[in-house]
């Protein structure tokens, strides 16, 4: 009985362990807000200037790259291994969020939602950016957001995340 207590008791603290909290200079998630009447899909990548498109493919099936309207989705760094600042050093200053129109997602191939650049919304942070907005994003971009820097500018979209005739 006393065995069992311990290896139950070890399975808890590995369990309890697994899950890092964020602290305030180590972040290991960003909730991000769809507040569009669409779902969406993401990606980050810290390759900036490179905004070329590397990912070889988009994982469509996976519930951890898209968001269900008027919901949120919490986005973590690498199975919490490291912190989103850890992208941010010297040589990388900036960390990009794609977004992209879920319904382009699937019924196009990959290759040519990322050949064409058929992306609905990027975003270049900054550290200061994420912390200034308190690690939370949102498309369309939220008033608060209209200072990042994004492609295609703010006031592209209106509050259902549809594009405004210009």
């Amino acid at each position: 009985m006393k065995k069992l207590c311990i290896i139950v008791g070890l399975i808890g603290l590995f369990f309890s362990s697994c899950e890092k909290e964020d602290t305030e200079n180590a972040h290991y998630r960003i909730r991000f807000n769809n507040d569009s009447d669409y779902w969406i899909g993401g990606l980050y990548d810290p390759y900036y200037p490179d905004t070329t498109i590397n990912y070889p493919w988009f994982p469509t099936d996976s519930t951890k790259c898209k968001i269900q309207p008027k919901e949120s989705l919490i986005i973590t760094n690498g199975h919490f291994k490291s912190t989103f600042e850890s992208f941010f050093s010297s040589t990388n200053d900036t960390l990009m969020f794609y977004i992209f129109d879920y319904k382009v997602l699937t019924t196009n191939k990959w290759a040519e939602v990322r050949d064409n650049y058929m992306v609905t919304q990027r975003y270049d942070l900054s550290l200061d950016d994420l912390r200034r907005l308190d690690w939370k994003l949102s498309f369309p971009p939220t008033e608060e957001m209209r200072n990042i820097k994004m492609w295609p500018p703010y006031g592209t979209y209106d509050e259902n995340g549809h594009r405004i005739k210009k």
